[in-house]
């Protein structure tokens, strides 16, 4: 993962980062935008003209930031903003009545300050020339990078670039442009060395897309979904993706999304499992006694059976875990890293948590946003990993390996697993990582 995820992460601004973000955009961008600075060298200003183009200013970027979205990097040590992309989404005059919200913000906040009467006339003059929906017609909306700056201090770490990857990657996912209310939760937790593919939390944007990496490769790839012949009993996977929906619930799930394309090629479907009652069952049990297809509740059996084998909350003496349940890479995409670095994303999330940040994103389902497990916070991140493959990954990424169970040991319509699998896999690890 990107070194800069030790620093900060990227998340969309709400109503309470505003007065923080007018501070910073003042100090990093009206201080030092070329066309800014420009009229500010060449006339000299009174303090009272100096304060009133800084209030000029600000009422533009309240207006924008009212019905446009605005990523902010964020430092995790102190929860201060190290950069900011205040973007402006417009909407096609032929596909939109009446004008739209960025023909709102200059209309109704005309400048009083002559300086930056200027500057609105050349920013206006700027769009008319390019005219973007004249060159591009059939286009219904646009989203425009207003403003980038990056704190002094952390310059030249690539995070302006980071900042302009995520508004494209945000850019792609919108819909229903023009509502106004705050546009959807938007998280990015890294990227490839070559930013060709970017790692952000599941939104509804994105769950069909994982949800088809999912039946595309672990359905059809992953060692336990051939030993139990998943494929070969009609509704048994579609059943599976049930438990997929019931992980999405947590809202710390994550997916690998193709920069260029915009197209979910990974998925980390990452489940929270809570410390019950002796009496109660688990998540996973309760799942299996409501599968109808024997080869969907004998892959679920076979998740409950190895993590019995050990009692996680007892060995590391905690109440809650967060577990990498299902990982897969679309087909066409292997050895580019991507299953590594969305579990190294996944223990991101789960040490935000830990330490107590906001960090669960909402996926509806059937109707229904409740975050599940909303206040659950764990101290421990397992997996079992089923493949040669994802047992590398484990260890690269410092999980202890804690059991090994051989495919001879499990069973399905009379075969053992290591039957249907082959040589290639022996073997499945049950695998933990205590939070730092």
């Amino acid at each position: 993962m990107q070194q800069y995820n030790d620093l900060y992460v990227l998340e969309l601004a709400n109503d309470t980062h505003l007065s923080e973000i007018l501070l910073f955009l003042h100090k990093n961008f009206d201080m030092e935008e070329t066309m800014l600075k420009s009229l500010r060298d060449k006339n000299p200003m009174t303090a009272e003209e100096k304060e009133s183009m800084k209030i000029d200013h600000e009422k533009l970027i309240r207006a924008i930031f009212t019905f446009s979205p605005c990523i902010i990097a964020v430092e995790k040590s102190f929860k201060r903003i190290i950069g900011v992309n205040l973007m402006i989404v417009s909407k096609n005059p032929k596909y939109h009545d009446g004008a739209d919200g960025v023909s709102a913000a200059f209309s109704n906040n005309p400048p009083t300050n002559r300086l930056m009467k200027q500057y609105f006339h050349y920013l206006s003059e700027i769009s008319e020339r390019a005219d973007l929906y004249e060159k591009f017609p059939s286009f219904k909306a646009a989203v425009e990078f207003y403003a980038i700056a990056v704190d002094k201090n952390y310059r030249r770490k690539g995070l302006s670039r980071k900042l302009m990857t995520a508004g494209i990657s945000f850019a792609r996912s919108l819909q229903d442009v023009g509502k106004q209310n705050r546009m959807p939760s938007y998280r990015v937790w890294g990227s490839t060395e070559d930013e060709s593919v970017d790692f952000e939390s599941l939104t509804n944007d994105t769950l069909e897309g994982a949800l088809n990496v999912i039946r595309k490769s672990f359905f059809v790839y992953e060692s336990v979904s051939k030993g139990v012949d998943l494929l070969s009993e009609p509704g048994a996977s579609e059943e599976l993706e049930e438990l997929c929906l019931d992980a999405a619930k947590d809202g710390v799930s994550l997916v690998a999304i193709d920069v260029n394309t915009g197209e979910v090629i990974g998925v980390a479907f990452n489940k929270i499992q809570v410390l019950n009652n002796p009496a109660e069952k688990s998540a996973f049990e309760m799942f299996s006694e409501r599968c109808k297809h024997r080869s969907s509740k004998a892959l679920v059996d076979f998740m409950i059976d190895v993590d019995a084998r050990i009692n996680l909350f007892k060995h590391y003496n905690t109440n809650c875990l967060f577990e990498v349940m299902f990982l897969a890479t679309l087909p066409g995409n292997q050895k580019r890293r991507i299953g590594e670095l969305l579990v190294c994303a996944s223990i991101e999330v789960a040490k935000e948590l830990k330490r107590g940040n906001a960090v669960k994103i909402s996926v509806t389902i059937n109707g229904d946003n409740t975050i599940q497990n909303l206040n659950a916070t764990p101290n421990l991140v397992s997996a079992i990993m089923t493949s040669n493959y994802s047992q590398k990954i484990a260890a690269k990424c410092g999980f202890e390996k804690l059991v090994s169970v051989s495919y001879e040991e499990f069973y399905f319509s009379g075969k053992t697993f290591s039957e249907r699998i082959g040589n290639e896999h022996l073997n499945c690890v049950l695998v933990a990582k205590r939070l730092s």
